[in-house]
């Protein structure tokens, strides 16, 4: 978690939260950006615990939804 911090810190990310889960998509630590919106805590939750499930980076789900496959936004 640290690492991931110190990374958003180096390139001035405005916000955001970081959620760390299990292979099951259960969360084992989640950390918010100081001065994000508290939402933000629900969405890296959201994104990593998909992201676990399907056994996929986020990145190859935003793609995917971005060339037309909407029905993952569900």
């Amino acid at each position: 978690m640290s690492q991931a911090m110190t990374y958003a810190e180096s390139v001035n990310a405005p916000g955001g939260a970081i959620a760390i889960v299990d292979n099951g998509g259960h969360l084992i630590l989640l950390e918010r950006i100081s001065g994000t919106f508290p939402i933000a805590s629900e969405v890296a939750y959201g994104k990593a615990r998909t992201a676990a499930i399907f056994k996929l980076p986020s990145k190859n789900l935003e793609d995917a939804i971005v060339n037309g496959r909407t029905s993952l936004i569900t």
